[in-house]
């Protein structure tokens, strides 16, 4: 058993457990729900946590909400981008447009002076792979490949003469070649 000091009021009790962890992966730029079902003794005038944890980052946190209350975001986690619903003993947390920043670890707990609940969901995004070859006077010069978000930036590092023509052909991984 490890003890951790929060703070302000609550005093966190982590278990060590082997066990697996629920993946949720999703496409870039759709939404995400991740559901927390909360024991029958967890819901009452506990109060609710979501957190995130982004792959060798520490843990930070997003909502905090309380029976009968309005949920409060952390200034760093929009409410305009996220929404929390909380109905008897399930929370909610839905990632409305997912963005590369959204992956890694959610957690959702219900802490108290005495005891806890803890779950937790990663969460990995399929973005969209283009393939693109760089061509000069009809001979393919390099091959590669990347993962495009909303827009992407080609810096061009070959010495050439203004004269000379460059193309970039680029499809999508659905597209044929």
């Amino acid at each position: 058993l490890i003890f951790v000091f929060v703070p302000a009021y609550f005093l966190i009790l982590f278990l060590e457990l082997n066990a697996l962890v629920p993946v949720t992966t999703v496409q870039l730029g759709e939404p995400v729900t991740f559901t927390c079902v909360l024991p029958s003794d967890e819901a009452g005038g506990k109060r609710l946590f979501w957190y995130k944890q982004s792959v060798g980052d520490d843990m930070k946190l997003i909502v905090s909400f309380m029976k009968h209350s309005t949920p409060v975001f952390k200034p760093e986690f929009s409410d305009s981008r996220l929404d929390l619903k909380v109905e008897k003993h399930i929370s909610k947390l839905t990632i409305l447009r997912t963005t590369e920043e959204d992956e890694g670890m959610y957690h959702c707990a219900v802490i108290d002076w005495k005891d806890g609940f803890w779950s937790g969901t990663y969460l990995t995004l399929k973005g969209e792979y283009v393939i693109c070859f760089l061509q000069c006077w009809g001979v393919t010069l390099t091959t590669f490949s990347f993962t495009v978000s909303t827009f992407f930036t080609l810096t061009e590092t070959s010495h050439r003469k203004h004269s000379e023509d460059i193309e970039l052909h680029c499809c999508s991984a659905a597209d044929s070649l």
